[in-house]
């Protein structure tokens, strides 16, 4: 049996029916006014416009963010439409939720990162529930931390933060930060049952996470 089959049968034997996993990689990339013309194009095509009529909350804002981006890029609609499009993105990692591969391009390194972690988890996903949460949601965190049973956590949950930065400068420092209160968000909601917690990072940190 190898490692990942092993795990993935661990997780489901294990009992834990709900895992989060905090990462920067889930913020979504900003789009400017020179991106709208590529993503108009991107979601008009006929193969698109299929994946997003499969998921209703794409669907109930389409046609809407197709306006703003002719007559109002700089609306609230297309702001949420992006989201919900990137959260489509980092869950299927279908290509049809990346337009003009702007998503794969700006957030490539970090979500090449995190993509094993999620694919190992798509192998339990009938029995295990994946919470994709980034480092702006955290009273998303809140919300579902008495449900949480498992978390894999960046380590250093600020996209800014490279993996060439060094470890204590200003921004890794407020990066650890913002993990360490991810971590009391959770903790905090399971009250006496505390969650497991797995740290992320592609830098060594193992004096650090002590």
């Amino acid at each position: 049996m190898n490692a990942p089959t092993h795990l993935v049968n661990a997780l489901k034997e294990s009992g834990i029916k709900h895992v989060a996993v905090v990462d920067d990689a889930f913020d979504c990339p900003p789009m400017s006014q020179d991106d709208w013309g590529d993503v108009s194009e991107h979601l008009v095509r006929d193969d698109v416009r299929d994946a997003i009529r499969k998921r209703a909350e794409l669907e109930a804002l389409y046609d809407a963010a197709l306006d703003a981006i002719q007559n109002d890029p700089d609306a609230d609609v297309l702001t949420l439409f992006s989201q919900l499009l990137y959260a489509a993105y980092v869950e299927t990692f279908d290509p049809r939720f990346d337009p003009a591969r702007h998503f794969s391009r700006s957030a490539g390194d970090n979500l090449r990162a995190v993509q094993p972690i999620l694919q190992l988890l798509s192998e339990a996903k009938e029995d295990v529930t994946v919470y994709r949460i980034g480092s702006k949601d955290q009273e998303i965190l809140k919300d579902r931390a008495s449900q949480i049973d498992l978390v894999f956590l960046d380590f250093y949950l600020d996209p800014t933060v490279g993996a060439d930065d060094p470890p204590d400068n200003d921004a890794s420092m407020r990066a650890r930060h913002a993990s360490q209160e991810a971590v009391r968000s959770v903790i905090e909601g399971r009250g006496k049952n505390p969650p497991s917690i797995i740290l992320m990072s592609s830098k060594s940190v193992g004096a650090r996470a002590a």
